[in-house]
């Protein structure tokens, strides 16, 4: 097999579901907009991009068969899941800092004097 067709291959199952990359790139960018006063719109405007992107290095990936454009777009979809991973993360722990604190300042005002 060529390269050019396994690359094609490699990238035709995203390929195929770029039009619902670029969707949820474009969505999270105009989200991401009105938010911008706080960290969490930079934070959506750049996972937008980031699909954005990498839907684009798909597109040209199968269309080309072109191998660095196969890995542009892997790394793309890599960085946008470690994103929404380390945020995930992030919002365990505030929940769970919440969850602390609201049980600790429920406890002693239910406690007999």
């Amino acid at each position: 097999m060529e390269e050019n067709d396994l690359i094609k291959e490699v990238a035709a199952p995203l390929y195929e579901n770029k039009g619902w990359i670029k969707f949820l790139g474009v969505f999270s960018i105009i989200i991401g907009i009105p938010t911008l006063i706080v960290l969490v719109g930079i934070l959506s405007i750049w996972i937008g991009i980031t699909l954005v992107k990498a839907a684009n290095q798909y597109e040209l990936a199968y269309e080309n068969g072109d191998k660095m454009g196969m890995i542009a777009a892997n790394a793309g979809i890599a960085k946008y899941f470690k994103i929404i991973a380390i945020l995930t993360l992030i919002g365990i722990i505030i929940d769970v800092v919440m969850l602390i604190l609201m049980f600790a300042g429920a406890f002693p005002m239910n406690m007999p004097h």
